[in-house]
């Protein structure tokens, strides 16, 4: 993967650290799904088939990617990859998806359904929190197939958000939640027991541990733009 540094690119705008980045651009002889931080690997899955990831490396919207068969591919994480402490400012969950089926509910990232993003019947994306009471942000704008888009979940600890491309396109008041993140299972492409997988692709996916204001999501966004 090639990164240019901050001089050089034209979108750049300062962003805060990464908690975890995964490219997704893994192509090896192994199930590794390698974090750019460097502590956080997970692992693909793919029971029936071949769960090396150099069997699903396609072209994805930032250098390559991974592809899911909407059947049993996904990416798990074990329990505790984060600590609660880490989203205690709030946090932003920042991918790029590219689903290949409509009409049928698909999980993009999932915390064991404490803290998930995914597409419902009716194509919108939503954001959810559960801390026991459920807290629910909705895209106002269908998601089309076969075609790249960037999705970013801001939380502030007050204000939930979902930006689509970088625009915010969908707000829910969310005080007062007790996050729990951390004892949990995490996936990308499914639920966190595999269930309502993904048929499509997800690249560069990033956690901060803030909520990224506008401009900040906006660079995210910008960075992508054109790659492929």
């Amino acid at each position: 993967m090639t990164i240019l540094a901050p001089a050089m690119h034209p979108y750049y705008i300062p962003l805060p650290t990464e908690l975890a980045f995964w490219p997704m651009d893994d192509h090896a002889a192994n199930a590794a799904i390698k974090d750019l931080t460097g502590a956080r690997e997970g692992t693909f899955l793919d029971a029936g088939g071949n769960p090396n990831t150099n069997a699903h490396s396609v072209a994805g919207r930032v250098d390559t990617t991974l592809d899911f068969d909407g059947n049993d591919d996904y990416g798990r994480w074990p329990k505790n990859i984060f600590a609660n402490a880490d989203f205690a400012a709030g946090m932003t969950l920042s991918f790029w998806t590219f689903s290949t089926e409509e009409g049928r509910t698909q999980h993009l990232l999932n915390f064991e359904n404490r803290v998930f993003v995914w597409k419902y019947t009716n194509n919108l994306i939503y954001f959810t929190i559960n801390d026991g009471a459920t807290k629910q942000c909705t895209s106002i704008d269908a998601i089309p197939k076969n075609t790249w888009i960037h999705v970013a979940c801001t939380w502030n600890t007050d204000l939930m958000t979902v930006h689509i491309n970088g625009a915010a396109k969908g707000t829910n008041n969310a005080t007062g939640l007790l996050l729990d993140a951390a004892d949990e299972y995490f996936t990308i492409g499914a639920a966190y027991n595999g269930t309502s997988p993904l048929k499509g692709r997800i690249d560069d996916v990033r956690f901060f541990g803030v909520a990224l204001n506008t401009i900040q999501v906006l660079s995210l966004y910008n960075h992508g733009v054109g790659r492929h």
